[in-house]
């Protein structure tokens, strides 16, 4: 059975290189990349066994090329299954595998409500992806409402598999490793604790609630650091000037991107995510991976989160756009090593039902059913 994903602005995402180790072989699999540049993926994924493609797409104007492109490839490659990621894959990917009467439609839906509350005008055309659908893969029950009650798609047609990962890379990260990254990122040795923030610079994040606990915290401990991974985003100069104004130089970081993710996680003593309403995030992988790294954690509810996370039991629940929450969710751990201990062990736990193998099983039934 020939596959095709298509992918729209990814340059490096893990998730796809466990896909293609799992089911190529088992699949003929093709990938074809939509962006500005060519995808730190395409020698990884080749590697594999895989057959890459790449269509530039710069801007809208880029669209009605884009779609004679894939047309052709598509007619080219004559696939049983397209499945489509991020939205302006989706649309071109969707409306040229319809054209061509690809008799399997996929597309996972990546984000939950965030065109109704920030892009209204941009749910007609989620909407028209989810026509030229024939399944869609809804990442956690909270995509699956957006997309049945808020969008109207008949609930046959919607698939829960949320996102899977490689558990045992998280919980065995090589301390040596740690180490080198911390000298690369000029953490001070002596720095405790060091609180983590994984989340593009967007509004929706909630930056600013945990920025602001972040400078209380400070002056209960003066050595305390802060890592703001995945600092890149539409919000980046507002959240950026929060930062520099709140917190002392020399006590953050902000870091575009690391590869090394198990790592990364392994640098922190604690982590923060906190997403401004229950709705916003579609999944929230931070959620997982955190917890999987064995992270005690401060969380507001959204995404999986509402499917996983019990207050004191995996992490501790502070509500929305709280500054006070976050900063007294902090000093609860900080303050109660038992507590903190107890967080870990059952995070650990809890992250189970989300193993690689899981998410490969459930996308492997929904490629044959």
């Amino acid at each position: 059975m020939k596959i095709v994903q298509v992918l729209s602005h990814i340059d490096y995402a893990i998730a796809f290189q466990w896909i293609a180790q799992h089911l190529q072989g088992r699949f003929d699999l093709h990938f074809i990349f939509l962006g500005k540049k060519e995808s730190t993926l395409q020698p990884l994924l080749k590697d594999l066994g895989c057959t890459t493609y790449f269509i530039p797409l710069r801007s809208k104007r880029d669209y009605p090329a884009v779609l004679w492109r894939l047309l052709r490839l598509l007619r080219y490659i004559r696939p049983q299954v397209i499945h489509t990621h991020l939205f302006e894959a989706c649309f071109l990917g969707l409306h040229a595998a319809w054209l061509l009467r690809i008799p399997k439609r996929i597309h996972t839906r990546h984000h939950a409500t965030f065109h109704h509350e920030y892009f209204p005008k941009a749910v007609r055309w989620d909407k028209q992806n989810n026509r030229l659908s024939t399944h869609i893969v809804a990442t956690s029950k909270n995509v699956a409402q957006t997309l049945i009650h808020l969008e109207g798609v008949p609930k046959e047609k919607v698939y829960i598999i949320p996102h899977g990962f490689d558990l045992e890379k998280f919980q065995n990260s090589q301390p040596e490793r740690i180490q080198q990254l911390k000298r690369y990122y000029k953490i001070p040795e002596d720095a405790f604790p060091i609180v983590g923030m994984i989340a593009r610079f967007m509004h929706l994040k909630g930056h600013r609630y945990a920025i602001e606990a972040f400078r209380e915290l400070k002056k209960h401990y003066p050595k305390a650091f802060f890592i703001f991974a995945n600092a890149k985003g539409p919000d980046y100069t507002m959240v950026h000037q929060q930062i520099i104004e709140k917190l002392p130089q020399g006590c953050f970081i902000e870091i575009p991107f690391e590869k090394d993710l198990f790592s990364l996680y392994g640098m922190m003593d604690l982590f923060v995510h906190v997403p401004i309403n229950p709705w916003i995030e579609a999944f929230g992988q931070v959620y997982v991976e955190a917890l999987a790294a064995g992270v005690p954690s401060v969380f507001t509810l959204s995404g999986i989160a509402h499917e996983l996370i019990k207050n004191h039991y995996n992490a501790i629940v502070v509500p929305y756009q709280s500054s006070d929450a976050i900063l007294q969710g902090l000093l609860t751990l900080l303050n109660n090593t038992s507590l903190r201990e107890q967080i870990r062990k059952n995070g650990i736990k809890s992250v189970q039902p989300f193993s690689l193998q899981h998410f490969i099983e459930r996308l492997k039934k929904l490629y044959e059913v």
